[in-house]
């Protein structure tokens, strides 16, 4: 799932039972990359490109546990943007990425005001 602010995105994405050493994380300018095994070993991958730029220097990520803390979930996104203000898409293309990433309305900012298209 994803949400945002004007200054941030939130990604969060689950690998039920991950592997801790076997997570690798790539975040750039326009494009986040990220690939795991569970604990089947099965690999979990995503690599898409971002609507908009980001911070890579000025993002992060961290892992994601159960609530028991017993086992590893997935890993968490911040990601900081360039520009500040509401993304319509987290993905350049949205195809690529709807059947992983859900909108978090939760996890949104609802104080953002809508963007206004100069036509």
């Amino acid at each position: 799932s994803w949400g945002q602010s004007k200054d941030q995105i939130r990604v969060s994405i689950a690998i039920p039972g991950m592997q801790k050493d076997s997570l690798q994380v790539n975040l750039t300018t326009d494009r986040v990359a990220v690939s795991a095994l569970d604990w089947q070993t099965r690999r979990y991958s995503l690599n898409f490109e971002l609507r908009e730029f980001v911070v890579p220097d000025n993002s992060s990520w961290n892992l994601r546990s159960s609530e028991d803390s017993s086992r590893l979930e997935g890993v968490l996104i911040l990601l900081q943007k360039s520009i500040l203000h509401r993304w319509d898409r987290l993905a350049q293309n949205h195809s690529a990425v709807k059947n992983f990433l859900r909108k978090d309305w939760v996890q949104d900012d609802g104080e953002m005001e809508e963007e206004k298209e100069e036509v």
